[in-house]
């Protein structure tokens, strides 16, 4: 009872107005901590969402098929021709909710043209329901020997095929590419060598002295097509998150679009932009309590 009475009487001897002014000392105190936390806090949002995007300069045109054409990159957008569709089924899509479907009388190709330049790069994913014949991935519109720049498809072996204007080309191994599963295909030419990754994983290469980039009537998506009818090479399943560089990337490169999955290397995910503006908001809020 001493001990409470003694510890009273000390803190009744405090004048009253000593004790407010202490207590708005650490209140300010408080305060400031918190300001700094938040500070941190917000700029380690910030850079932390900065650093997870992926970014890269020389990505020029990005297609996800994801129920549309659009190309979020370039503004080269895709329409569908024939009976090619969008398919939204569950499960069906490796990222996102749709996919294109190209049919024996569809496909997909962007509305203008299109320049690789001297040195691209091609990324794609494709599903084949069976491996039964050619089957295009991505093409100039008017390929064939001495037609159009390019074409890359999976061949009735399972092999990666891409071939350049003039029927020159390289190929892949037979039995590469399997059926019923999600693939990314992956070429890339730096004007002299093309190569075929697929997985991110080499699987062809070789010197190409055909043309591979003037693909001036733009590109097509699921089937050759030679500027009235639609040839042949069909895709037998789902296309989705096409990818073209304005460079040749390196295998580290070709690594990291894989690991990325849906999301090309250089377009910011939905995560790491909302993280990006949570933190700039923070930084924002908290310099605005300062100022007030």
């Amino acid at each position: 009872m001493r001990r409470c009475l003694s510890v009273v009487t000390a803190a009744s001897a405090i004048p009253a107005g000593e004790t407010r002014g202490r207590s708005r000392q650490r209140g300010s105190l408080a305060s400031s901590f918190l300001r700094r936390i938040a500070t941190l806090a917000a700029l380690a949002i910030a850079v932390t969402a900065f650093n997870a995007t992926p970014g890269h300069a020389a990505l020029t045109h990005f297609w996800s098929f994801d129920g549309n054409g659009v190309d979020s990159v370039g503004g080269n957008n895709a329409v569908l021709n024939g009976s090619a569709g969008y398919n939204c089924g569950p499960g069906i899509a490796n990222f996102g909710s749709c996919v294109l479907q190209p049919t024996a009388t569809g496909w997909a190709q962007t509305q203008n043209s299109l320049a690789l330049g001297s040195t691209f790069t091609i990324i794609g994913w494709q599903y084949l329901t069976n491996i039964s014949g050619n089957q295009i991935l991505v093409a100039g519109k008017s390929p064939g020997c001495g037609n159009g720049p390019l074409g890359l498809w999976t061949t009735g072996s399972g092999a990666a095929n891409l071939e350049g204007s003039g029927c020159t080309g390289i190929t892949s191994a037979s039995s590469a590419i399997s059926a019923n599963a999600w693939h990314q295909e992956a070429i890339t030419f730096d004007g002299t060598t093309a190569k075929i990754y697929l997985d991110a994983v080499l699987i062809a290469s070789g010197s190409l002295s055909a043309s591979l980039t003037s693909a001036t009537n733009g590109l097509a998506f699921g089937a050759f097509w030679n500027g009235g009818n639609l040839a042949s090479f069909h895709t037998n399943g789902y296309i989705q998150d096409v990818a073209v560089y304005n460079t040749a990337l390196s295998a580290s490169g070709i690594s990291d679009a894989f690991t990325a999955g849906g999301i090309p290397e250089g377009l910011p995910e939905p995560v790491s932009l909302a993280l990006f503006a949570a933190g700039l908001a923070g930084l924002g809020f908290v310099r605005a309590r300062r100022s007030a």
